[in-house]
């Protein structure tokens, strides 16, 4: 059985996710976005086996503390190839916010959507999801209902924005279209914020009832 827990991390409240199966304890950490300490705190006492890191776009808000957690915890870090030129953009960055999240981390295999992955007896699949960023990705896991890790592509209410660096309105539209052929009662865990459901967004979300049929 697939089991969530969200941390939300840095001045930013972006949502780190760790997923992982409840038989096995193995797992995956989703957009640590920093205070990795912390977050192998919470690995160890729930004495979880970590396979990857896994990002869903490669703003600072949710790399930051990969590279740490990457050497605490010997795991790669996987990234879509579409945003791996934003992690040459993280020093400026982190001057201009004036936060420390730690050097961009070092990738290992490039995310590909769509894509299948199995890390243990953990699987899930990976959408590209370009909109907010270039290589912008949702992860889907299976089950009843069914799991999305929505990154900065859909909010509670709310869809990521476009006017960062590889932002483009029309293709968020096609992701988010994309995204209303889930199932009406797939979780959706999002970036920022609280949870919430395909079908709640595809009756509440003022930008699906704006854009899609």
């Amino acid at each position: 059985m697939i089991e969530t827990a969200v941390i939300p991390v840095t001045i930013f409240q972006a949502n780190c996710i760790l997923v992982w199966d409840s038989e096995s304890g193995d797992a995956i950490v989703v957009d640590p976005g920093g205070e990795a300490e912390s977050i192998k705190r919470v690995l160890d006492e729930g004495e979880l086996r970590l396979h990857a890191i896994v990002l869903t776009h490669g703003h600072i808000d949710h790399v930051g503390g990969a590279e740490e957690l990457r050497k605490l915890t010997g795991v790669p870090v996987l990234l879509h190839s579409g945003d791996h030129g934003l992690l040459g953009q993280l020093g400026w960055q982190q001057r201009m916010l004036g936060l420390r999240v730690g050097p961009a981390p070092e990738l290992g295999a490039a995310l590909r959507g769509p894509g299948e992955y199995k890390f243990g007896s953990l699987s899930f699949s990976v959408l590209h999801t370009p909109g907010h960023s270039k290589g912008g990705c949702c992860l889907l896991f299976p089950g009843s209902p069914q799991l999305l890790l929505s990154g900065d592509t859909l909010f509670a209410g709310a869809v990521g924005r476009t006017d960062l660096p590889g932002g483009n309105t029309d293709e968020l539209i096609s992701s988010l279209q994309l995204l209303m052929e889930l199932d009406d009662e797939t979780r959706v865990i999002p970036g920022h914020g609280p949870e919430t459901t395909i079908g709640v967004e595809r009756q509440e979300n003022p930008v699906f009832n704006d854009e899609t049929p």
